[in-house]
């Protein structure tokens, strides 16, 4: 027998917060002491409700992002480009496998955290495999999103802007010792400067002056001390923000304006409306960061995306790259400057090197060229020129034409195996779900909840409303139930222990306090109609009784009599666990059913649920051993 112990401190408080200790002792043996600060359920909720709208805001942008960048910008400007037959493929694709592959790599750093979340029932090996699958997949999928955006961002600046140097070309022996590129490349260093003071001022306002709450902990990221290679991942990550959120976010929309615009006519304002559209939905897109109020990211990043954008439209993509790829690193790499553990200092300079490998690639081309060059005309935009198109295959070939055969011996008999498959399926399929069916619409299952609820003297305000959804099933008590006791021994646990289909209708307050919208009532239909049971949620902070354990017990046990009409004395208690509220003590009482032996290590179990002194859910389950649950 476990028992867990929780004490408070009367004499010192947190507002509505409480510190508190909690004792757990497993048989003989104190296996738990933990400190902890036990936050009230108003804060939560409220907190709750700050970072649903910050996650609103993020999912505008990233719909936006899809819909514009992704479906339009970034599909319809490859189709666009095939047309002009201007898509260059190898060069983006090379850069999507290298941005991909510092992803896989950085994932690969971080190994020593993925066993903190290691699940001891699986093995060693299946753990790993799984991981390894799992990145590979995902970093496929993400390295083709790179190719598609790389390529669109690309081909369409191609177009739209014959003075920019041509990107794939930036870092040639040609490109790359001249002024240009040179400027450009410093420039981003030098404003990645100018972009952290700008964070800094702003926070300083935003926290000290308007009293906003914008942690940093979104920002950094002290877990990369426990790495293999500490200074891979901020390098990896700025890498992949850098690159591919300027050429995303800024070269697919402002590059197809302009191509619209020169298509349709005001070119100019076709460029302005997607300028600040660019601003917004970057600003939008980095809004699920926590921060009060909701729209502080917004605000933030307004700023910084008009200079991203202004940036593209004079110099091209690489000052913007290098200036979001500095800012990122500085922020991702703070903890590095921060530690004083021994052997750091390799870290750090890792870090300082590669991070101005942009700079180091033009110094080397200048020390290879011996001097300073101007940007020759045929690297820019507006001196690519397409590539001879091949003769005409029809012109050069004979045409000739495929016939496919399927004898009609082989077509019927792959047309009665199908329909004998057909009729199998039909005779033995099983298509109706164990247990009584549910036979009352949604519909009529509000009603009869409402009627139960004035039937019990319940009147809800009208600002409650009313919403039913079929119960879901416990998917593991369900498989372990049939595993144990088969067909049969199953059936007779639906409607007991196991429940069969269930409407369950929520009443709830979508108005007022959001710490009150806590409460709640739920009644519980069968197929049929009738009532299974009615919960009710009660807000933590709300008033009520403070019982006694054997007070309690007695409340529930008169309860169980009521529920099930079953006798109390003839259940086992598995256990009696009280929580102290701020202005109640609720109850929570388990028992075993002694009568059902036929679940092997599980066991027939009942719950009730005291807020005070009001019963407010009770419910019968199947306690699967866990055992079962690790070998399953």
């Amino acid at each position: 027998i476990d028992h867990t112990f929780v004490y408070e401190r009367p004499d010192r408080q947190l507002g509505e917060g409480r510190l508190r200790l909690q004792l757990v002792v497993s048989g003989d043996r104190l296996t738990t002491l933990r400190h902890f600060v036990k936050v009230p359920e108003a804060f939560n909720r409220r907190y709750e409700e700050m970072r649903s709208a910050n996650n609103a805001i993020a999912a505008g942008g990233v719909v936006a992002l899809v819909l514009l960048y992704i479906l339009g910008g970034c599909i319809g400007g490859f189709l666009f480009l095939l047309r002009q037959r201007a898509v260059l493929w190898r060069q983006p694709l090379a850069a999507a496998a290298v941005v991909a592959g510092l992803q896989v790599a950085a994932s690969l750093n971080a190994w020593p955290l993925a066993w903190l979340k290691y699940d001891t029932a699986l093995s060693a090996g299946g753990f790993v495999t799984e991981r390894l699958v799992s990145l590979v997949a995902g970093n496929l999928i993400l390295g083709f999103v790179f190719f598609l955006s790389f390529l669109a961002a690309e081909g369409l600046s191609r177009r739209a802007f014959p003075q920019h140097p041509q990107l794939w070309r930036l870092w040639s022996r040609e490109a790359a010792p001249s002024s240009a590129v040179l400027g450009r490349t410093l420039g981003g260093y030098l404003l990645a400067a100018v972009m952290l003071l700008y964070m800094v001022v702003f926070y300083y306002f935003a926290i000290g002056k308007l009293g906003w709450w914008s942690p940093s902990e979104a920002l950094v990221d002290p877990d990369s001390l426990s790495h293999y290679w500490p200074w891979l991942t901020p390098l990896a990550n700025a890498a992949q923000a850098g690159i591919w959120e300027e050429t995303l976010f800024r070269a697919v929309p402002l590059a197809g304006a302009a191509l619209l615009g020169s298509r349709f006519g005001g070119r100019k304002w076709w460029i302005a409306a997607a300028f600040v559209l660019q601003a917004v939905v970057f600003a939008s897109g980095h809004a699920n960061y926590p921060g009060q109020p909701a729209y502080s990211r917004v605000v933030e990043l307004i700023l910084p995306s008009f200079l991203f954008g202004a940036l593209y439209l004079r110099f091209g993509l690489l000052p913007a790259m290098v200036l979001h790829f500095t800012y990122d690193v500085t922020l991702m790499a703070l903890p590095l400057f921060a530690a004083s553990a021994g052997g750091v200092w390799i870290d750090r300079t890792l870090v300082v090197l590669l991070g101005l490998l942009p700079l180091w690639v033009v110094l080397w081309r200048r020390w290879r060229a011996g001097r300073w060059s101007d940007l020759p005309a045929e690297l820019r935009n507006g001196g690519w020129q397409p590539p001879i198109p091949p003769a005409s295959i029809a012109e050069t070939t004979t045409p000739f034409a495929v016939r496919a055969v399927i004898s009609g011996r082989l077509f019927n008999g792959v047309l009665c195996a199908g329909l004998a498959g057909l009729a199998a399926w039909i005779a033995t399929a099983r298509v109706d779900g164990p247990g009584a069916p549910l036979k009352i619409s949604r519909t009529e299952a509000i009603q009869k909840a409402q009627a139960e609820l004035t039937r019990r003297g319940i009147k809800l305000p009208a600002s409650y409303r009313a919403d039913a959804l079929v119960e879901p099933r416990p998917v593991t008590a369900d498989r372990f139930a049939w595993q144990t006791v088969g067909d049969q021994g199953y059936s007779a646990l639906l409607g007991n222990y196991l429940p069969n289909a269930l409407w369950r209708v929520r009443f709830a307050s979508f108005a007022g306090d959001v710490a009150e919208r806590a409460e709640e009532w739920r009644v519980h239909l069968t197929g049929a109609g009738a009532v299974d049971g009615v919960s009710h949620v009660l807000p933590e902070a709300r008033a009520g009784a403070t019982l006694s354990e054997a007070e309690g017990r007695k409340l529930v046990q008169a309860s169980i009599r009521e529920r099930w009409n079953i006798d109390p004395s003839r259940l086992v208690e598995v256990s009696a666990t009280s929580a102290k509220r701020p202005h109640r003590l609720d109850w929570s009482f388990v028992y075993r059913d002694p009568a059902v032996k036929s679940l092997g290590a599980g066991q027939a179990r009942l719950e009730v649920e005291l807020a005070g002194d009001e019963v407010a859910w009770a419910y019968r389950f199947v306690f699967v051993p866990e055992e079962w649950e690790r070998s399953d």
